[in-house]
C-alpha cells in the first residue's frame, strides 16, 4: 500500500517549491535560483496546515498498525513521537506492509536530500536481510556469501 510521507508545495500552480514533512511537520522550501543547492526548514504555512494534519493522521494510522502495542496505545488516545514514528515506519517498510511515497524533482534537485534521508532511515541495511545464497561456478552445492 502506498503511504505518503510528504506533501508537495507550490509557489504558483506549476512551480514546485518544496515539501511538508508529515513526520516532523516542518516545511522544506528550496530556493529556485540555485537548483536545489540550498533550502530552508520552517514551520508549515497556515494555508497548508489542515491538509498536512489530515495526511499526518492517515500516516500515523498506517504506522501504528505495524505494532500491536502501539495500536493499543493509539486507540487509547496516545500519539507516537517523531522517533516512535520513524521506528514504526521503518518496521512497515521492511515488512513491505507499505511503500514510502516521497515528493521531489530530480531535474531541479528539489526533494533529493529528504529522499536520501528516507533511504537511510527506512530501507534495509545488510544486517536486516539474510545472507545471499547461491551456487559457486562449477559446484552445484549451495553456498552463503
Amino acid at each position: 500500500m502506498p503511504t505518503l510521507y510528504q506533501l508537495n508545495t507550490y509557489r504558483f500552480e506549476n512551480n514546485f517549491e518544496g515539501i511538508v514533512n508529515l513526520i516532523t511537520m516542518k516545511e522544506w522550501v528550496w530556493k529556485s535560483e540555485d537548483l536545489g543547492a540550498s533550502w530552508e526548514i520552517r514551520d508549515i504555512r497556515p494555508e497548508l496546515q489542515n491538509k498536512a494534519n489530515e495526511l499526518r493522521a492517515q500516516l500515523i494510522e498506517t504506522a501504528v498498525e505495524q505494532d500491536d502495542e502501539w495500536t493499543e496505545r493509539f486507540l487509547e488516545g496516545e500519539e507516537p513521537s517523531v522517533d516512535d514514528l520513524h521506528v514504526l515506519i521503518r518496521k512497515g517498510t521492511l515488512s513491505m506492509s507499505f511503500v514510502p511515497v516521497l515528493c521531489g524533482s530530480a531535474f531541479k534537485n528539489k526533494g533529493v536530500q529528504p529522499m536520501l534521508n528516507a533511504v537511510i532511515d527506512y530501507l534495509p541495511v545488510l544486517l536486516d536481510v539474510p545472507p545471499y545464497e547461491g551456487f559457486k561456478p562449477g559446484d552445484i552445492s549451495e553456498t552463503e556469501t
